[in-house]
């Protein structure tokens, strides 16, 4: 909020160096460093670490800062397919496939699986868009 009067490229720049300061910052850690607790929903740095790599490729791509979803990796598409299957809405149960041979359930209950096809990258960035 404090920036927000700041103009586009004031923000970018804000954000670049608030990235690089936080990258040094975990780079710094020591291995029981992981576990030590945050504020950032009662949790501990590593679920904080992941939150800080899921919000920033998503919103990179989102305001076309960087790449595209497209060149996600197959570790972000994991971690984002197990974060955002939360969303799914009750009685839901979607099979994602992609040619790789790749493939996810996302369940909420009971419900006729509908099977949903596209390349890894798309299936998971469909299922970021909400609702799911």
């Amino acid at each position: 909020e404090a920036g927000s009067p700041a103009g586009a490229a004031e923000q970018v720049r804000a954000l670049r160096r608030a990235t690089e300061r936080l990258d040094e910052l975990l780079a710094g850690l020591a291995p029981a460093d992981w576990d030590r607790p945050v504020r950032f929903r009662n949790e501990v740095v590593f679920s904080m670490a992941l939150a800080w790599w899921r919000e920033t490729e998503i919103h990179l791509t989102d305001l076309d800062l960087g790449p595209g979803s497209d060149s996600w990796s197959a570790e972000l598409c994991d971690h984002l397919v197990d974060f955002l299957a939360a969303r799914a809405p009750a009685g839901t149960s979607l099979a994602l496939e992609a040619p790789d041979g790749w493939a996810r359930v996302l369940a909420a209950g009971a419900g006729t699986t509908r099977v949903v096809r596209g390349s890894r990258t798309d299936l998971v960035a469909w299922c970021h868009r909400p609702p799911l």
